[in-house]
């Protein structure tokens, strides 16, 4: 099953360090795996691969919670990094996106905290990574970080783990019916439509709060 789950995800995989990474996971268990997809998550690097073998090692749903629950842990890990004693140089280094998180902290005062977390995560325009830095230096609540982080992204890791279960169980077919294989890629078809619906509703309505809180300061 690892050598399957390795095969499908390098296949994914672009990059030499994730590679390394799922070269590292395919020896390990499951905290392995957990801890491996917080580190990309947390550190910028790609969790696709990873993504997919979390849905080819442990199933549609498993793969699901193994993958949203180690990235939440990763983008933890991060903005607790941007609140360090690192901050004043954080501040430096990233001073050309002031405007960026200033307009996200007063969004999050308005809009509420939560509401604005699971936006982000839902939205394409802001990479997981770059997400959690801005966050981590605006005034967001870990436990609405936490949770918005968790419920933003379990969306665009379905499709992902769903392709996946299906290209594991595609390894290993032991002659399942067409009728079985049509209705499995309906699914997944119907799982990215409902993803990419949901991504341009979280974007729409981003931009709507952007525009709401520049008119105001205006």
């Amino acid at each position: 099953l690892k050598s399957r789950c390795f095969v499908v995800a390098v296949m994914a995989s672009e990059n030499g360090v994730v590679d390394q990474i799922l070269q590292t996971v395919q020896t390990g268990g499951p905290a392995v795996l957990f801890a491996a997809n917080a580190f990309a998550a947390g550190f910028g690097l790609p969790t696709i691969p990873l993504n997919i073998y979390c849905g080819a090692a442990y199933g549609y749903v498993g793969g699901v919670l193994m993958y949203s629950l180690s990235a939440t842990c990763g983008g933890l890990v991060t903005l607790l990094v941007v609140r360090s004693s690192l901050r004043p140089f954080i501040l430096r280094r990233l001073k050309k996106y002031e405007s960026k998180w200033k307009a996200m902290d007063m969004a999050l005062a308005k809009e509420g905290p939560l509401f604005i977390v699971t936006l982000l995560r839902l939205s394409p325009a802001f990479p997981f990574f770059m997400a959690s830095w801005i966050l981590g230096l605006t005034s967001c609540p870990l436990p609405h970080f936490v949770a918005g982080t968790l419920v933003g992204i379990i969306p665009s890791s379905v499709p992902f783990a769903a392709a996946g279960a299906a290209a594991s169980a595609a390894q290993s077919s032991d002659g399942s019916s067409v009728g079985q294989w049509i209705m499995t890629g309906l699914g997944l078809l119907a799982t990215i439509a409902l993803t990419w619906k949901l991504t341009k509703v979280a974007q729409k309505a981003l931009e709507s709060a952007s525009a709401e809180q520049q008119h105001r300061e205006a």
